[in-house]
């Protein structure tokens, strides 16, 4: 994993996407799970606004901004990592920490405001670069943001980088996206996919 890891790092720097394509594997998009076709709960980012609710507690109940370092700092427990959390996620480990310094603590976090997540599009295609997930997107729709394919482009060589929960290479073929055959129409992109067209 470290290696392939090095590989994929080495192709992003040097934007070898082509020459390096063929030595990393892939799985197919119809060999995927149905819950990596869709895309994940949000989970909360540093630069978030957050709005925590203690119940009965408006002492340590308020709004804050996520830090860089993924953390929030609460009256009487300090500092409590929120990044990467989903809001119930972090509502939970708020009050596991206040357990035993207030009787039994509700808490609740909500996303006031947060940063619009991005994926990106490259390789053999009119315009790469990063956009906004504003909503449900499918390949066909990140390949259209990006003003379509090139001419020089590979229609069997569509791959979505994926780098969570673990790094994945995932091949699509345009013909197949474009008859709306297989998973690979339901497909969905993710905060932080990367769309190679080779």
């Amino acid at each position: 994993m470290r290696r392939f890891v090095s590989i994929l790092l080495a192709c992003l720097v040097v934007g070898s996407f082509g020459a390096c394509a063929h030595a990393l594997p892939f799985v197919w998009v119809d060999e995927l799970p149905p819950a990596a076709l869709v895309p994940e709960p949000y989970r909360i980012s540093a630069g978030d606004s957050v709005s925590i609710l203690v119940w009965n507690q408006s002492k340590l109940s308020g709004d804050m901004r996520v830090r860089s370092d993924g953390q929030v700092t609460l009256p009487l427990i300090g500092d409590v990592a929120v990044g990467g959390l989903t809001p119930s996620g972090a509502a939970s480990q708020i009050q596991h920490r206040l357990d035993g310094l207030v009787v039994d603590p509700k808490v609740t976090v909500s996303i006031r405001e947060s940063a619009t997540p991005t994926f990106s599009v490259v390789g053999e295609i009119k315009t790469s670069g990063s956009y906004p997930l504003v909503g449900p997107t499918t390949v066909l729709q990140a390949i259209a943001a990006a003003g379509g394919l090139s001419e020089n482009a590979d229609r069997d060589r569509i791959f979505v980088i994926r780098k969570l929960p673990e790094l994945k290479r995932i091949r699509f073929t345009y013909d197949k996206l474009s008859r709306v055959d297989g998973r690979g129409v339901l497909f969905q992109m993710r905060e932080g996919d990367i769309v190679v067209i080779e």
